[in-house]
């Protein structure tokens, strides 16, 4: 038989060498794990920049459609006179009939236009009013 000092220090050995050997698989382990987590980054990240660089192109028409819609701005149109005169008049306290004839216009338009006039200023339409 074997004196109990050898067999504690052979268990004692054994439980290093065992401790020590699983030490180094998991080492290895969380090694290859972090390598397979770079190359998945790798390939995914590669994905991901050749969406970004290389745009489709829908994305690129839409993109120029956009663009040219922001720069393409509207010539500025000039408003007639006796448009701008409308204002005054309904202020003065002229009817839709009496700006029809002094302005030279149908009378729907008077009245459409002394309509826009008052909702401009506030006040109630007067379609309608007797010339």
């Amino acid at each position: 038989m074997l004196k109990p000092e050898i067999l504690f220090f052979m268990l004692l050995a054994t439980v290093t060498l065992a401790m020590a050997l699983f030490g180094f698989l998991y080492w290895k382990l969380n090694r290859v794990n972090r390598e397979l987590l770079d190359m998945r980054n790798e390939v995914c990240g590669d994905k991901t920049r050749r969406k970004i660089e290389q745009p489709t192109f829908d994305q690129n028409l839409a993109l120029a459609e956009l663009k040219a819609r922001i720069n393409n701005k509207r010539p500025e149109v000039a408003v007639p006179d006796k448009y701008r005169y409308i204002t005054s008049l309904v202020a003065q306290g002229l009817d839709s009939g009496q700006i029809s004839q002094v302005l030279q216009i149908g009378r729907g338009e008077a009245e459409q236009l002394v309509s826009l006039a008052n909702l401009r200023r506030g006040m109630p339409s007067t379609q309608g009013s007797p010339a």
